[in-house]
C-alpha cells in the first residue's frame, strides 16, 4: 500500500514533467528506466529497499525532476527502512523467541549450556581463591576472598551473596573436613545460587512439621516420665499443649481422642 501511494505520486509528477519540459536524452533514458509507469515505479521502490538497486540512483533521477519528489522518495526509503522493516523483523524475532521458550528441548539444552558455563566459571574462580595451589580452600583463603571488593563482586556475579566468610564456609563444607575441595565447592555454590526455590521451601516446611511432631511427642513422654517418678497417676497431657498438639496429632494420622 505504501509503495502504491508513493508510486502514484511519483509517476504522476514524472509524467507531467516529461510532457511539460524538454528533457535531454540521458535524463529521459533514466526516467524511462526507473519511473515510466506505476508498476515499474513500484518495482524500483521494492529494489531500493531490498538491495536490488542502490536507492541513490533513482533518487538522483528524481532530483532532476523536482526537489519535492526527491524528498518524498527519500522519506519513503527512510520510513520503510527504519520503521516498517524493523517492526516486521521484531515481530518475527519475538515470535521465534516465544516459540523457543515453550519448547522443552530448547529449554533443557539452554539450561545444560548455562550449567556448563556456570561450572566453568566456578572452576576458574576456585583456582583464583586457592592461592597456594593445594587443591582445597581453607577458611583463611575464604576470608581473604571476602575482604577483596573485586573478588566479592565476582562472587555476587555468580549469584552468591554471602557477607560472612564463616557462614559461607560452613554452608559449603558439608563433610565438616575443615577444607573445601573443587567438587564440593561447585556443588555448594550451585546449591546456594540465587534465591530459595519452591521445592526448597516445601522441603523446609515438611522438615519443620516432622520436627514439631517429634518435639510434641518428646515433651509428652518427658511429662509422663516425670509424673511416674513423682508417684502420680499419668494424666493426658494433650490439654497442656492446646490446639497445636491437636493439629499435629491429626496431621500425623491419628487425631487424639482424649482431647
Amino acid at each position: 500500500l505504501i509503495c502504491y501511494v508513493v508510486g502514484v505520486v511519483i509517476v504522476q509528477m514524472v509524467t507531467s514533467y516529461r510532457l511539460d519540459e524538454e528533457i535531454d536524452g540521458d535524463l529521459l533514458q533514466d526516467l524511462m528506466l526507473y519511473w515510466p509507469s506505476l508498476d515499474t515505479a513500484m518495482f524500483t521502490m521494492l529494489q531500493s529497499i531490498s538491495g536490488g538497486v542502490s536507492w541513490r540512483e533513482p533518487a538522483v533521477v528524481l532530483g532532476e525532476v523536482s526537489p519535492m519528489i526527491l524528498i518524498l522518495f527519500t522519506g519513503f526509503v527512510c520510513f520503510v527502512y527504519f520503521a516498517v522493516l524493523n517492526v516486521v523483523t521484531g515481530v518475527f524475532c519475538s515470535s521465534a523467541i516465544e516459540t523457543a521458550q515453550r519448547n522443552p528441548e530448547v529449554i533443557a539444552s539452554a539450561m545444560m549450556n548455562n550449567k556448563h558455563v556456570y561450572q566453568k566459571n566456578l572452576r576458574h574462580f576456585f583456582s583464583r581463591i586457592d592461592s597456594d595451589g593445594s587443591g582445597v580452600i581453607t577458611l583463611v583463603e575464604l576470608e581473604k576472598l571476602l575482604s577483596d571488593e573485586m573478588m566479592r563482586a565476582h562472587l555476587v556475579a555468580l549469584e552468591i551473596d554471602v557477607q560472612d566468610a564463616w557462614e559461607l564456609f560452613r554452608l559449603i563444607d558439608t563433610d565438616k573436613s575443615g577444607s573445601i575441595e573443587l567438587d564440593e565447592f561447585i556443588e555448594g555454590c550451585e546449591r546456594l545460587k540465587g534465591t530459595a526455590k519452591g521445592i526448597d521451601m516445601a522441603s523446609l516446611r515438611t522438615e519443620l512439621k516432622c520436627l514439631s511432631r517429634l518435639l510434641v511427642r518428646f515433651m509428652k513422654s518427658c511429662e509422663e516420665q516425670l509424673e511416674s517418678l513423682s508417684g502420680k497417676p499419668p494424666r493426658h497431657s494433650t490439654r497442656r499443649f492446646g490446639a497445636t498438639q491437636m493439629q499435629l496429632a491429626y496431621k500425623d494420622g491419628g487425631a487424639s481422642a482424649d482431647i
